[in-house]
């Protein structure tokens, strides 16, 4: 079952008290028209507790969290937290949910698989773009039994891995972004279980059978 989390355009209808603001006080929008809920919410934090477990009791294996981050796009610099200070590293608010978040699934079904989706790029050695997004590869492991990066080849930026259009090379891309991303899991955690989103849509290259076979 995918939950996503912070982007969560119900929960905001329902708590607009929850949600991120601009500078006028309207709801926040990113650049797709959705909303946000803040990240450092205890509220927002246990709304998600409850969901999963009734996720759980309907006879699911595995719960896999998706958008367990800070806003990525849009006019992020207007954006108005009601509850993040902004002087706690986002990556620390992350990591505080994560133990939150798996400590509480594991204590109500041991046996639950729990998996985070997190943006490829965070796996790449010297990315910042975790400071946007407060995602650490490092603290994902270390709680998550599953840590899934999205490794779309059409989303790398032009000289990614050498190449003018990453698209056009997924064998490489896939390879060396799993290679460093294992290299910072195992840092941290004596076993890695990484399971990538791969792509399987036209954007940047063609994908055909040929293509996509060469992510695997």
């Amino acid at each position: 079952a995918r939950i996503v989390v912070m982007q969560d355009n119900s929960l905001v209808a329902q708590k607009p008290n929850l949600a991120l603001r601009d500078p006028s006080g309207k709801i926040w929008e990113d650049s797709s028209g959705l909303h946000w809920v803040d990240p450092a919410s205890q509220e927002v934090w246990d709304y998600n507790v409850q969901i999963s477990k009734e996720i759980i009791d309907l006879g699911f294996d595995e719960l896999n969290f998706d958008y367990v981050r800070f806003p990525s796009d849009g006019t992020l610099q207007e954006i108005g937290y009601p509850f993040w200070s902004g002087t706690t590293p986002k990556h620390e608010i992350m990591k505080q949910f994560f133990a939150y978040l798996t400590t509480k699934l594991k204590e109500y079904n041991p046996q639950i698989v729990l998996s985070a989706d997190l943006f490829a790029y965070n796996f790449l050695t010297g990315m910042k773009y975790d400071s946007v997004i407060g995602q650490h590869v490092e603290d994902a492991a270390l709680y998550f039994d599953v840590v899934a990066p999205m490794i779309y080849p059409s989303h790398y930026l032009p000289l990614n891995f050498g190449f003018e259009n990453p698209a056009e090379h997924p064998y490489e891309v896939v390879r060396g972004t799993l290679e460093q991303g294992r290299d910072k899991i195992l840092k941290v955690r004596g076993r890695a279980v990484i399971r990538p989103w791969l792509q399987a849509f036209d954007m940047g290259a063609v994908y055909n059978k040929e293509m996509i076979d060469l992510e695997r």
